[in-house]
């Protein structure tokens, strides 16, 4: 019925029918609403990705909260807003059948050079990604481009520029956004999601100050996470249902019109450090490259295949996460207990993560993260298993 619909009358009449579905869904009753504080990534290089989001992002290394005897980590926060990214490489956790260090070079080769990169070449493996915000994207800019490392920018005229880099030895990308970038000659394409227009170059707006003056890193704050996802509406669900989240139209009217690919949006409601509320981008980008290989439905397969939540087993590939607070962490576990949901349960000794797999044969995870959580046994502590071997008799299972 709703991809039969037209026309603003046929869009009025598909959200009251989606607010209709969703108004039937039973939400987890939680003290809080998830609060978005850190993205985790595996890498080939923890300290060389940590590095590089120093240099390039104005970020401080910290201290981990992990102990590990086996593999990696390397932890920074961003200015301002103290969001954290932790970077983590275990090998005794790679599968020989196609392991983390086959999709870091799959995907470089897939990007190719980014500078050459435009919106009508994007890939979808490009939508595994971390939207963040800045008052001033100039600085970012500029020292990206002094060290000529490669990105593409696009630009939602007249509103704001996204600028897309990848971060070193990850094979992930880093969406920035902003509306100031000082620099006159910014090479900008409209963003086309469709991928069938032409490359319009597009002028970037210049503010009153001189780029000579935007010396220093201004705020980063969170914006967004969008993950490429097989099955967008079914992430929906699990975010309305477990997570409290509230639909919302998405943005890209191209996806209505031409049916290039499928997207979910989702928001929370609160208000975080920017003025915005924290936002989930589902896209299934059937139509995007690759059009022969590896592809993003093919990928979360493989993932599923390695993943055994239910026997208190880490996967290389469940690293990549976006880790949200919980004041009380006990709803959640109870909730993800009863309806049998995919879930690792972790701690550094203070602090309990409960990894979520969201949707079956989807591969994404998400990490719930508090100090708070009502059980009467002691969970795993990170790092235990980082060798590759079983953690210790008596360690928690969902």
């Amino acid at each position: 019925l709703i991809g039969r619909l037209r026309g603003g009358r046929g869009r009025e009449m598909a959200r009251g029918v989606w607010q209709t579905i969703v108004a039937a869904i039973p939400m987890v009753s939680a003290v809080s609403l998830p609060w978005p504080v850190s993205t985790s990534y595996g890498s080939l290089d923890p300290e060389a990705s940590a590095a590089w989001m120093v240099r390039y992002l104005g970020a401080e290394s910290i201290e981990s909260n992990w102990t590990v005897s086996c593999g990696n980590v390397s932890w920074v926060r961003m200015p301002g807003s103290g969001y954290e990214f932790h970077f983590v490489a275990t090998p005794q956790l790679a599968n020989s059948t196609f392991s983390f260090g086959d999709y870091v070079a799959y995907v470089d080769e897939l990007y190719g050079n980014l500078s050459e990169q435009t919106s009508s070449t994007y890939d979808q493996f490009m939508d595994f990604h971390v939207g963040m915000i800045v008052d001033d994207m100039t600085p970012f800019y500029l020292a990206l481009k002094t060290d000529n490392v490669p990105f593409f920018m696009v630009g939602q005229y007249p509103a704001f520029f996204d600028l897309f880099v990848e971060i070193p030895h990850t094979g992930a990308i880093l969406e920035m956004t902003s509306q100031r970038l000082d620099v006159d000659d910014a090479d900008l394409s409209l963003w086309d999601i469709c991928q069938d227009a032409e490359n319009h170059t597009l002028p970037a707006t210049t503010s009153a100050l001189s780029s000579a003056l935007a010396t220093n890193f201004s705020t980063v704050n969170w914006r967004k996470t969008t993950f490429a996802a097989p099955y967008p509406i079914a992430m929906e669900l699990f975010s309305i249902k477990y997570l409290n989240a509230t639909h919302i139209q998405q943005g890209h009217p191209g996806v209505w019109l031409r049916r290039c690919a499928k997207i979910a949006w989702l928001e929370f409601d609160y208000v975080g450090p920017a003025g915005i509320p924290y936002q989930f981008h589902m896209v299934d980008g059937y139509s995007y490259p690759p059009k022969s290989g590896l592809d993003v439905p093919q990928f979360a397969k493989l993932q599923e295949a390695q993943r055994d939540f239910a026997h208190d087993k880490l996967d290389e590939w469940a690293h990549n996460h976006l880790a949200m607070w919980v004041d009380d962490l006990s709803p959640y576990y109870a909730a993800f207990r009863r309806d049998n949901i995919s879930s690792l349960l972790r701690t550094d000794g203070g602090l309990y993560t409960l990894l979520v797999d969201t949707t079956p044969l989807a591969g994404n995870v998400l990490g719930l993260v508090s100090d708070t959580l009502h059980i009467d046994f002691q969970p795993t502590l990170w790092g235990a298993d980082f060798c590759g071997e079983s953690p210790p008799p008596g360690a928690a299972t969902l």
